[in-house]
């Protein structure tokens, strides 16, 4: 949205919205093997099936131009990716859905676009604006508000339901 000055096209927020679901998709599934496997556990399969998947769409979308590793430069980002950006944020997302449970947990991806917005001014790509620091403050008020509130008891369905599963 900020690179294109505000504007989204019909195709962009259709892909917007099925990125929303499978993150969310993608925590919900995981959220019963967290207790039995473990965060790295589960972030050691999630990693070892997504990479042939990927690798599959991307040869089949860009040939051998899907891994254009020409530079040890390139190498070294690609291993930092790897290992810090998906492995790490995998053995960290799973340890605080651990703890938090999925729905306090989820609170969290509301700071992906604010940490965006603030990372983007530092670097001098982007400004902050009135209109972006209101968004970011209603952000971090909901995600405050959520943490702090205390949960929800299970109804007497939850339980009944946990018992049968």
């Amino acid at each position: 949205m900020q690179a294109a000055g505000g504007s989204m096209s019909l195709a962009g927020f259709a892909l917007s919205l099925g990125a929303l679901a499978c993150e969310a998709a993608f925590t919900l599934f995981a959220f019963a093997l967290i207790a039995s496997l473990g965060p790295r556990t589960v972030s050691a399969y999630a990693c070892v099936f997504a990479v042939p998947i990927l690798l599959a769409v991307g040869l089949a979308v860009d040939g051998r131009h899907a891994i254009p590793l020409t530079s040890l430069k390139q190498a070294g980002a690609l291993a930092y990716m790897a290992v810090v950006v998906t492995a790490l944020a995998f053995v960290l997302w799973y340890s605080g859905v651990g703890r938090l449970g999925v729905e306090r947990a989820g609170l969290f991806a509301g700071i992906v676009p604010v940490s965006a917005l603030l990372s983007a001014t530092a670097i001098g790509e982007s400004s902050l604006t009135l209109v972006r620091l209101l968004g970011a403050t209603a952000v971090a008020a909901n995600v405050t508000l959520g943490i702090t509130r205390p949960p929800i008891p299970p109804t007497d369905r939850d339980t009944a339901r946990d018992r049968t599963v």
